[in-house]
């Protein structure tokens, strides 16, 4: 078919049946240059038609605008309202070309894909085929006529962005979503720069000191009510003994239930009327109290059994002697 001659086709022609949908650049436009290319009009893409001559300037403009409707059909409708306004296969060409194949998007795409690859059954057609597929990507984008150094750097720099944590992919959709693509380099210092948010590690580790720091202001709170740690030096008005007061006085006001549930107490330790010193004073008043009325009982029983035995027993205990 002649560069300049209109266009005839046969029933309804269609460039490719998978129509662009803004994930799928690659595949959509490697179709369109084959289809193109087949139909002899590759540079309908390329060119503008300012280098035609004139005298079949106004046949290749024909063919122009049916080639055109044709990539039209080949983009689905949501895509199409950003580019109906381009008219000529050139401008349509370049325009979804700066919207879609931004590089290092399609790089990141590509190499991901190849390095998420795995076999799931035991299909080794389907395996292969896949990862040829994916090869064939990355080594289209690295052969490419661009400086292979700047196309590594890019590589290397997808493979760093695929790896960060999945709390910086805002970082990374800005990198791949950006006109200008950073070099290795610019890319390391602003990752560098970026805030580390604080781990729950952290939280773990100080949560617990604070807790301890309340904890030990609490006692000292609570302590208060009998002089804290240095309230052994009041005395009870009522008993005379020293460690408390009147107001917390076992002799006064009764000792504590002894059946009172273990965790309750542990749990309402700051509204209980009794602290652990306090206890602790009432178990050594409790002691010394058993301490005396056994004394005092031992004291009893020999005054009884020497006032029984009458004076003689003294006489006889002398007389074994």
């Amino acid at each position: 078919m002649a560069s300049g001659s209109a266009l005839s086709f046969s029933g309804s022609p269609s460039i490719t049946s998978e129509k662009l949908n803004g994930k799928n650049y690659m595949s959509w436009s490697a179709a369109v240059e084959m289809w193109f290319l087949g139909q002899g009009r590759y540079d309908h893409l390329e060119q503008d038609g300012s280098q035609v001559p004139s005298d079949k300037a106004e046949q290749w403009k024909q063919a122009d605008f049916q080639l055109c409707a044709l990539l039209w059909q080949s983009v689905e409708p949501r895509l199409l309202i950003s580019l109906r306004a381009f008219k000529t296969c050139h401008t349509f060409w370049k325009k979804a070309q700066s919207i879609y194949a931004n590089d290092i998007q399609r790089l990141y795409d590509t190499a991901n894909k190849l390095a998420c690859l795995k076999m799931t059954d035991h299909d080794m057609v389907s395996f292969m085929t896949e990862a040829q597929a994916a090869v064939e990507e990355l080594r289209m984008f690295l052969e490419s006529s661009e400086d292979i150094k700047k196309k590594l750097d890019q590589y290397y720099m997808v493979m760093i962005l695929r790896a960060l944590h999945p709390d910086l992919n805002h970082i990374r959709d800005q990198l791949l979503t950006s006109h200008e693509v950073p070099s290795l380099e610019a890319l390391t210092t602003r990752l560098l720069r970026v805030p580390v948010p604080q781990s729950q590690e952290t939280h773990e580790t100080i949560e617990p000191s604070v807790m301890v720091a309340t904890r030990g202001r609490g006692r000292g709170t609570r302590g208060g009510g009998r002089g804290g740690r240095g309230g052994r030096g009041r005395q009870c008005s009522y008993c005379n003994r020293m460690g408390h007061t009147q107001e917390n006085c076992y002799s006064l006001h009764g000792f504590p239930s002894k059946t009172a549930n273990i965790s309750q107490a542990e749990t309402s330790t700051s509204n209980s009327k009794f602290t652990e010193e306090e206890y602790q004073e009432y178990l050594r008043l409790k002691s010394n109290s058993l301490a005396q009325s056994s004394q005092s009982s031992s004291t009893s029983t020999a005054c009884i059994s020497q006032s029984m035995a009458g004076p003689n027993s003294w006489e006889r205990g002398s007389g074994r002697q």
